[in-house]
């Protein structure tokens, strides 16, 4: 007997084989962006690495079958984020190791990830949702220039790295919030942030 249709067969009879061979499509993907991420390298930002996420972004993450295989296998994709993350902070605080090839794993997993917890949990209607889908490229304009301002003020009076970072990212989303209510509210300036 032909050992790869025995192995085949194997495999045919294992519960979870379908969700190992969806895993290896997505690593092999991350295949793609890492391998990008080196060609065209210039101190550190690849345009090819960003031309491949584009691609596969537009061509393949926005496939349905796709997306409900991520939707299908979201708790091992989280599981696999969490873990490379942790994995990569322990080892950047404890050894200052911060390799190409897990960073971007974990780039690509955590894009995976929640996208796969979208499509779960926010792929359906609510108050708070469809405040968000009006909202969204309003907030999209806005937040840069808040969270740059706020973020230089916190690194000036704040210290400790996990409390700047909390603050800026809880202070900025709600000046975010405010501003887009205040100019909502103002006629000649809606179309400023793309309010028609």
């Amino acid at each position: 007997m032909n050992i790869a249709l025995c192995s085949k067969s194997i495999y045919s009879k294992i519960k979870g084989w379908d969700c190992i061979k969806d895993i290896y499509i997505i690593i092999a993907m991350f295949i793609l962006v890492w391998g990008g991420y080196y060609v065209g390298n210039f101190g550190g930002f690849s345009l090819e690495k960003n031309l491949v996420l584009y691609l596969l972004g537009y061509y393949v993450l926005s496939n349905r079958e796709v997306l409900n295989k991520l939707e299908k296998y979201w708790i091992l994709l989280m599981s696999l984020f969490l873990a490379s993350l942790f994995t990569l902070v322990i080892l950047y605080y404890n050894y200052s190791y911060y390799e190409d090839c897990l960073v971007n794993f974990v780039a690509w997993i955590g894009s995976c990830a929640l996208i796969a917890i979208a499509m779960k949990y926010l792929n359906k209607s609510s108050k708070m949702l469809d405040y968000f889908n009006k909202a969204s490229f309003s907030i999209y304009i806005l937040h840069q220039s808040i969270l740059v301002t706020v973020g230089y003020y916190v690194l000036l009076y704040v210290d400790g790295l996990f409390l700047q970072v909390v603050i800026i990212m809880v202070a900025s989303f709600i000046m975010t919030l405010c501003l887009y209510e205040i100019i909502k509210r103002i006629p000649c300036a809606r179309a400023l942030i793309g309010i028609k």
